[in-house]
């Protein structure tokens, strides 16, 4: 639920143009609520000592599809501008 709104808000973000700098904030968010969107996921990680890795290993992605969600939301605001 928290993962789609915080895509739900990177795609009205690109809508309405706003700075390319949102997407950082936005990766470290949507890696932690990756990490805890099982209740026992993130305690299984922390008790094998693999939180860290994980979370780190996870923001590239997060970066990726933050970016591409990010960049429909920015083309279909110039699109609908252009119209």
């Amino acid at each position: 639920m928290l993962g789609s709104v915080a895509l739900i808000l990177l795609l009205i973000a690109g809508y309405l143009h706003m700075s390319f700098w949102w997407l950082v904030p936005a990766i470290i968010i949507n890696s932690f609520i990756g990490l805890h969107f099982h209740s026992g996921k993130a305690k299984m990680l922390q008790e094998n000592g693999l939180y860290w890795e994980v979370f780190f290993s996870s923001v590239p992605l997060q970066g990726v599809f933050a970016g591409v969600v990010f960049g429909i939301g920015y083309g279909a605001g110039v699109f609908i501008q252009n119209m």
